[in-house]
């Protein structure tokens, strides 16, 4: 078999099992959606720091890496049905994978000065810890799941052109795709867990397509 697209699989999977984790550990054991107050985030940063610095390495860091052999992998794949399309969303695929990193980096980097650094007062503590929450969302697609929507949309374009991929698989990728683009606007930023849990089954699907000769 390809060890590239073996490759590409195994990434396919950890992507799905990162969603997986990221959805039962922080909307069901943290409730984080639920934590609004900047003095309550920081609270429970302060308690959690290990386990969500180890978090942000395999759900961003990882994650971000894990795109490069799985990109690869389907343009080596599906080349022959869309070869300009799959270099566009290749591209998109290192670049997303690029602001993953960054975010996963930037966050532990936050999380490192928040638990160690002596702040002045509560206001310098609160604005240093937004600050990081800001730019690490921005980067990781919490306003607005754009990078992720155009490398699954354009893919599943690719992979509804040949027969190696079912049309029901292609069509979960397109309607993934759509909604993590949509995302993108102020009042469906909401939707970016919907992009998610939709990926986890089309992560997988791909995995598994990429296995077969």
């Amino acid at each position: 078999m390809n060890t590239l697209r073996k490759t590409g699989a195994y990434a396919a999977f950890y992507q799905a099992a990162t969603y997986i984790f990221g959805i039962i550990f922080f909307l069901i054991i943290l409730d984080y959606l639920n934590i609004t107050e900047p003095s309550q985030k920081i609270a429970l940063v302060m308690e959690k720091h290990t386990i969500l610095t180890y978090s942000n390495i395999f759900m961003y860091i990882l994650f971000g890496c894990s795109l490069l052999p799985f990109a690869l992998a389907l343009k080596d794949k599906f080349k022959e049905a869309a070869p300009n399309l799959l270099q566009v969303s290749t591209i998109i695929a290192f670049i997303w994978g690029a602001f993953l990193i960054a975010s996963g980096l930037i966050n532990n980097a936050g999380i490192t000065t928040l638990i160690t650094h002596e702040f002045a007062n509560l206001d310098q503590l609160t604005n240093h810890w937004l600050l990081i929450e800001s730019i690490s969302n921005a980067l990781g697609g919490g306003k607005g799941e754009i990078l992720g929507g155009l490398f699954t949309f354009l893919t599943s374009i690719a992979t509804f052109k040949t027969k190696k991929v079912s049309k029901i698989l292609s069509g979960l990728g397109l309607l993934t795709g759509f909604v993590g683009i949509i995302s993108i606007l102020p009042p469906l930023n909401d939707i970016g867990g919907l992009f998610g849990i939709l990926q986890v089954f089309w992560f997988i699907g791909i995995g598994f397509n990429l296995l077969k000769k």
